[in-house]
């Protein structure tokens, strides 16, 4: 079946590893989460030769953003609700065809 995970692995509730299958429609072959810090997925195989995405939380901002001020994007933590999101990466196979050029992006933060 399409998405069906291959493995799961839980540690004393801090982090938690998914393997997929390579079946899935979008790459998705590993997903590494540290609760509430930092969440990291890897692709294969993807069109737009995506192969890294990660997002970095900080539970910290969640009280320095009131009244007026812009709040920032969150994240939902099961155990912890909405957590402020610090910084978002996604790294990209290169295309070889490209380098040099201002398409030859390959990691965007």
């Amino acid at each position: 079946a399409g998405g069906a995970l291959k493995e799961f692995r839980e540690i004393s509730a801090q982090s938690r590893v998914l393997v997929f299958y390579n079946s899935r429609l979008d790459g998705l072959v590993k997903c590494v989460e540290i609760i509430g810090r930092k969440m990291f997925e890897y692709f294969e195989d993807r069109d737009d030769r995506l192969i890294y995405h990660s997002v970095t939380l900080d539970p910290t901002l969640a009280n320095t953003h009131r009244g007026s001020q812009k709040s920032k994007d969150t994240y939902l933590v099961e155990s912890m609700g909405e957590v402020p999101i610090r910084k978002m990466t996604e790294k990209y196979r290169r295309d070889e065809s490209l380098r040099g050029t201002d398409e030859d992006f390959y990691k965007l933060c």
